[in-house]
C-alpha cells in the first residue's frame, strides 16, 4: 500500500536508528544519574509530583504508540489468510475491515497484559530469549549455512564471530536477569 516501496528499507533504517539513539540517551542519562540503584521503569526512580507524572505519561504514551509498529506483522498475516485485498473491497470497506482487525489485535494485547500474571517479566524472557538470538546469531548462522564458511573471507568470518559470541551473551546474561525477575515476582518480592 506505500507509493514507494522501494524506501521502505531506508524508513526502516532511519526508524531503528532514531529509537535506537532516543533509549540510548534515555539509558545513559538514566544510569548516569541514578547508577546501579535505578528501578524499573526508570520513572519510579524519579521524586513525586510532576516529574514522576509527566515521565509516565510520556512512557505510557510511547509503549501504546510503539505497540501498533510490533503488531503490524501479525496484523498483516492475518489480513493475508482473510485475503482481503483480493475480495474487490471499496477502498473504504477494506480500510475499515483493517481498522477492525488492528483495533480487535491491540484490545486482544491489552487483554492479556492486564490479565496474564507476571506478564512484564515474561515478556523480559522472552525478548532475552528471543532477540539476541533473532537479531545477532541466526542471521549470521543461517547466511553461513546458505553460503558457507569458505565464501567468508577472514576478517568477515571474525566479525561474525564476534557477532555471534556477543549476541550469545547478551542473550544468556538477559535471560539469567530474566529468569530472577521473574523468580522473585512469583515469590511475591516485587
Amino acid at each position: 500500500s506505500m507509493q514507494h516501496k522501494r524506501a521502505w528499507n531506508k524508513i526502516i533504517l532511519w526508524g531503528i536508528i532514531t529509537v535506537t539513539l532516543l533509549y540510548v540517551m534515555c539509558s545513559v542519562s538514566g544510569y548516569a544519574v541514578y547508577g546501579d540503584i535505578v528501578k524499573s521503569p526508570i520513572y519510579q526512580s524519579l521524586p513525586g509530583g510532576v516529574t514522576r507524572t509527566l515521565s509516565t505519561i510520556i512512557i505510557t504514551l510511547h509503549v501504546l504508540l510503539a505497540i501498533p509498529l510490533f503488531l503490524t506483522t501479525f496484523n498483516l498475516q492475518i489480513e493475508t489468510a482473510l485475503k482481503l485485498e483480493s475480495r474487490g473491497f471499496s477502498k473504504k470497506t477494506e480500510f475499515i475491515y483493517r481498522a477492525v482487525i488492528r483495533t480487535l489485535s491491540m484490545i486482544l494485547v491489552a487483554t492479556i497484559a492486564l490479565f496474564f500474571p507476571y506478564f512484564g517479566q515474561m515478556m523480559s524472557l522472552q525478548g532475552a530469549l528471543g532477540d539476541g538470538m533473532l537479531t545477532f546469531v541466526f542471521p549470521i548462522v543461517f547466511y553461513l549455512k546458505l553460503f558457507g564458511v569458505k565464501k567468508v573471507n577472514k576478517l568477515e568470518l571474525v566479525v561474525m564471530v564476534l557477532t555471534v559470541v556477543v549476541g550469545t551473551a547478551g542473550a544468556a546474561i538477559g535471560t539469567v536477569d530474566a529468569v530472577k525477575e521473574l523468580a522473585k515476582a512469583y515469590r511475591g518480592e516485587l
